[in-house]
């Protein structure tokens, strides 16, 4: 079989198409922008939800990583991060907030971007088991491309 030369989506719209298509921003050449918040827990249930963010993720957006530093949440506590808007991306699996720790993602340990189709509010979904110590600390930031 002959070697061939193949393109990706952004790459064929900007130079392989006849006429030439926009590149979408947020793909190529986009900014890199932050939503940088925390959260302090006192016994929060399982299923609560915290809204994170003065500002919403705006549609267009292409998540491309976060990071998660939190303490010990307690025994069986975990904390999916979503972005909800007129439907709900998960940014994340359940992550395991029982011990303290930090929990990165982004593309140097393979994460795979989100893209985001309507404004979105930054949220953290809490399950496994209730929180049960007082004061425990949550920063969370979030990086995303628009523009």
């Amino acid at each position: 079989m002959a070697a061939v030369s193949v393109y990706g989506v952004e790459n064929t719209n900007a130079f392989q198409s006849s006429p030439v298509e926009n590149v979408n921003a947020a793909k190529a050449g986009g900014r890199v922008r932050a939503i940088v918040d925390s959260y302090t827990a006192n016994a929060v249930e399982v299923a609560s939800t915290i809204d994170l963010g003065g500002i919403k993720i705006p549609s267009g957006a292409e998540i491309v990583g976060w990071t998660v530093d939190h303490e010990a949440m307690g025994a069986s506590v975990t904390m999916q991060l979503q972005a909800v808007g007129a439907t709900t991306v998960n940014l994340s699996a359940a992550l395991n907030v029982a011990a303290a720790g930090t929990k990165i993602e982004d593309n140097a340990q393979g994460y795979v971007p989100k893209s985001i189709t309507s404004d979105s509010v930054f949220r953290i979904l809490t399950a496994g088991a209730t929180t049960t110590a007082s004061d425990l600390d949550v920063q969370v930031v979030l990086y995303y491309t628009i523009d």
